[in-house]
């Protein structure tokens, strides 16, 4: 980068931080009460990319994480993402990829917690060595998988380490400690999920993580990425979403909404569309802020997927892979309603009225893959060494099982398990 350019980007950043210092003020000491003071004084002390990245945090978190975030842990949290940089992968993302999914200090709704400390401890040196991104992820899922095992809960989401020291959780958890651990050592992570699959009466979330080549996704261990028990679901999904902390824009983006970015993420899973939904009104108007409900259809029933707000012209967009959903629009007492089969178009119009009976019998339908994994996504990472890492891991985790008061169950449940491999 020539000097010009460097000055005209300190510039930039100073500016930025100037310009966005007024309202970040008010939101502080509108939000943080008693923690107003010390972060108000953080912002003070602290220059460069230091109090660039605190400003980036401050104003893209929550009224609610501002009513608890103190001056110390925030900025911790900063100062050890920004040693990341030590690891040479980190070299090939930029500081766009860096702030939105290695920088955030929370994952999802679990209660703040100092992990990034204990974590990089942990990691660096099972990553150090590494130069490629999909290796060093691959080590992470298998420390990640030592940790714990799943297991159904029904409370909040746990935290990361709270998860390490009671050695279950359900897939939320999982997906919360994996990406803890991977943005602890600078690879970017960010949670991905189908609100409900299209065919059945069920959901899931799990992990992608940036790669050159591209987002990639990863659940139980495995010796290479996008190849895993769910894989074949996916290919079947109709919606899946993936979060950025704060306002991020991309190409994907479906909307942004209490300081979270949804991004519509199907495209890296199976075949899809770019879908309008145009909402009229009984005149032929198009209606604008419509609230469009996306509804996965399945032999369970009709469960909410997403919803969206239609714009001046009446539309709304989205990718959606081929299948079926069903949709409804709403807007001053008027509604409208009809099943969308993206297998035989991309677009669906649908006209206000008084009339809110929903047709009860349709069919819907979605696409039978053939094949788990495509021919260029077979290729292993690690090599031979990965599969008695895995072993090894398995191992220490059964063991910890057995550690536990109800112990036997879960290793009862993976002896099963093992004698199917």
């Amino acid at each position: 980068m020539n000097l010009f350019k460097v000055t005209v980007l300190t510039i930039f950043i100073g500016l930025a931080i100037t310009l966005s210092g007024v309202d970040l003020t008010e939101k502080i000491e509108k939000y943080a009460g008693a923690n107003a003071t010390e972060l108000l004084e953080l912002l003070e002390t602290q220059t460069g990319k230091k109090l660039y990245y605190l400003n980036f945090i401050l104003e893209n978190c929550s009224a609610n994480d501002l009513a608890v975030l103190k001056a110390d842990y925030l900025l911790q949290n900063v100062e050890l993402a920004m040693q990341t940089s030590q690891f040479s992968y980190t070299e090939d993302y930029d500081d766009d990829i860096f702030k939105h999914f290695v920088l955030p200090h929370r994952v999802s709704q679990e209660p703040l917690e100092d992990w990034r400390a204990k974590f990089m401890e942990e990691l660096k040196s099972l990553v150090e060595n590494e130069t490629d991104i999909e290796a060093a992820a691959i080590l992470v899922n298998l420390w990640a998988n030592e940790q714990m095992t799943f297991k159904q809960t029904h409370g909040r989401d746990q935290a990361p380490i709270t998860t390490v020291k009671r050695g279950y959780g359900r897939c939320e958890e999982m997906m919360i400690i994996y990406i803890a651990a991977a943005r602890a050592v600078g690879i970017p992570a960010r949670p991905a999920s189908a609100p409900y699959w299209n065919f059945t009466n069920n959901n899931h979330a799990w992990v992608e993580i940036w790669t050159p080549a591209g987002w990639q996704y990863l659940g139980e261990p495995n010796n290479r990425l996008n190849d895993v028990w769910f894989t074949n679901t996916t290919k079947r999904s109709t919606l899946i979403i993936a979060e950025a902390f704060g306002d991020y824009e991309s190409r994907n983006t479906i909307k942004q909404e209490n300081n979270v970015t949804y991004i519509s993420s199907i495209e890296y899973y199976t075949d899809y569309e770019d879908c309008q939904i145009t909402v009229f009104d009984a005149e032929n108007n198009p209606v604008e802020d419509a609230r469009i409900t996306l509804y996965a259809t399945s032999w369970g029933g009709l469960f909410p997927l997403f919803n969206l707000t239609s714009d001046a012209t009446g539309n709304a967009e989205i990718q959606l892979g081929k299948g079926s959903v069903y949709v409804t629009a709403f807007k001053d007492g008027k509604f409208a309603h009809s099943l969308f089969n993206m297998m035989e178009s991309s677009n669906l119009t649908l006209v206000l009225d008084d009339d809110k009976t929903i047709d009860e019998q349709f069919d819907f339908v979605f696409p039978i893959p053939q094949s788990s994994i495509k021919s260029d996504e077979k290729k292993e990472v690690l090599g031979e060494k990965f599969y008695l890492m895995r072993e090894n891991v398995n191992l220490k985790r059964k063991n910890r099982l057995n550690e536990l008061k109800i112990g036997y169950k879960f290793a009862k449940y993976y002896d099963e398990v093992f004698s199917q491999e």
